[in-house]
């Protein structure tokens, strides 16, 4: 009889264990973000549970099993655990890959040669107001550090439901940007929205440490799809503080 309890008492520990891990999808980003991790800010994957929701950052290696491509979309099944007692420099919930649902890639663009504003089409129907910027104005300190942790926010302003929702057509992959003086070159835009390195050129960033405080710089934005076609105008303001 001890041995048959003490199997049985085996036998649903085991269970148990079984039961404490919750399968779920989660979706990883082309792109990665910024993750501040225990050493500080580093690169980290970007995922979501759902596609309404908004991406956050983890680890790099936060998916046991699941080796990461930037430039590939996934769709995952993978097992959640919760660790009762993780150690101090650990993390509380554990991740491990079950399986990969959906693997895509992201087609670059590149500009040609030789390229003007006058070889700029628009997306065929785009509505004009799929973004929000959270930053139109940058403001810039003595020592050359911006505000927002070096990122221009973008706001996805079209809600479930809404024509034109999170259809790749309309989703922004690239910036073009156009300095005051007409000056044309893109960027990559990530799930955060642009970073300022790739909008702001070093000329500019010493031009605007050389001048007294209040000196602006306004840069225009183009928001490209992955086919290399406009679907929104906005404007960034660059203030020395």
């Amino acid at each position: 009889m001890l041995i048959a309890f003490f199997a049985l008492t085996v036998l649903t520990g085991c269970s148990n264990d079984d039961d404490d891990e919750k399968i779920l999808t989660m979706y990883v980003s082309a792109e990665t973000g910024v993750y501040y991790g225990m050493t500080g800010v580093e690169e980290g994957l970007l995922v979501r549970t759902s596609p309404s929701e908004d991406w956050y950052a983890m680890s790099m290696e936060g998916i046991d099993g699941f080796d990461y491509e930037k430039g590939y979309a996934y769709k995952l099944l993978v097992g959640k655990n919760i660790v009762e007692n993780p150690p101090q420099d650990g993390s509380s919930i554990i991740y491990r890959l079950v399986e990969i649902q959906e693997r895509k890639q992201i087609i670059s663009y590149d500009l040609p040669e030789n390229f003007s504003l006058d070889d700029l089409s628009f997306q065929a129907g785009c509505p004009t107001d799929i973004y929000e910027v959270l930053n139109p104005t940058m403001t810039i300190n003595t020592y050359g550090a911006f505000n927002y942790n070096g990122w221009i926010f973008l706001d996805y302003a079209l809600k479930e439901g809404e024509e034109f929702y999170q259809q790749r057509a309309y989703m922004a992959a690239y910036a073009l940007v156009v300095d005051e003086k007409e000056a044309v070159w893109l960027t990559n835009v990530g799930s955060l929205g642009v970073p300022i390195k790739g909008v702001l050129s070093k000329e500019s960033l010493e031009m605007l440490m050389e001048n007294n405080p209040g000196r602006e710089l306004t840069c225009r934005i183009v928001l490209m799809n992955n086919a290399g076609l406009a679907i929104q105008n906005l404007n960034i303001t660059f203030k020395k503080g």
